[in-house]
């Protein structure tokens, strides 16, 4: 049973035995003039519902007892970087880190909690997520696996950046709109030479060549990662509250 949490009543997350919790994460920070400032969040989101509507989940979701919860995305990350620009939000580290163990520990009191899928789609929340995740796990004895958008797109050889053409072609295809055209800051993009070297640049645009064939790939690859979080997770009978 798949329970999304925007619009489902609480007595459905009763009936379930065993339950997953997923959440989206992104940011609200600038994306120059083609995306909307929530195009990370937006993108998480959008993913997770696809992969629930048309991942390969029915043989680990076998019965009505075993329930994916979706919680509502979170919005808000680490983006300090972009505060100078118009419409960033960003929460500090600390901010950050609480209020996802809080979340966590909220979520973890649930009869038959199985586990928290985090799906980030900001690369800035990338390596506090997995400080975060370590910090759950032996500090609160937790369960919680990440998803990160990026780190599964760099399998298919797309490397992290920001507002380049592969974000702008993925959030096409996932229905989000690129048109906007608005912002008055020049574009400002970034993307990883390799690891730890980060490129800036706000002359032209950051391309991939062949974007629109790997975006299927793409698609797929995440799907695997979520299966194999999902499998973990549900079939672990060790693990019950």
């Amino acid at each position: 049973m798949i329970i999304d949490c925007i619009y489902h009543f609480s007595e459905s997350i009763t009936k379930c035995i065993d339950k997953v919790v997923l959440l989206p994460i992104g940011s609200l920070e600038y994306h120059g003039a083609y995306l909307p400032p929530a195009v990370d969040t937006l993108i998480a989101d959008r993913l997770i519902r696809k992969y629930l509507k048309e991942g390969a989940i029915k043989e680990l979701i076998n019965s009505s007892e075993k329930c994916l919860i979706l919680l509502p995305p979170l919005y808000y990350g680490y983006s300090p970087e972009w505060n100078s620009f118009e419409g960033t939000i960003s929460l500090n580290r600390e901010l950050f880190q609480w209020l996802i163990i809080h979340i966590y520990l909220s979520i973890s009191s649930m009869n038959g909690f199985k586990g928290l899928i985090i799906v980030n789609g900001h690369g800035g929340n990338t390596s506090l997520l997995e400080a975060i995740a370590r910090d759950i796990t032996y500090n609160y004895g937790g369960r919680i696996g990440i998803v990160d958008i990026w780190r599964v797109a760099s399998k298919l050889g797309l490397k992290y950046c920001h507002a380049c053409p592969f974000e702008i072609e993925l959030a096409k295809a996932l229905g989000i709109n690129t048109t906007g055209r608005g912002a008055s800051n020049k574009a400002h993009l970034r993307t990883i030479v390799e690891e730890g070297i980060y490129l800036y640049n706000g002359k032209r645009t950051l391309g991939y060549e062949g974007i629109l064939p790997k975006l299927d790939l793409f698609i797929k690859e995440f799907y695997s990662s979520m299966n194999k979080l999902l499998s973990v997770f549900l079939n672990d009978s060790k693990n019950n509250h």
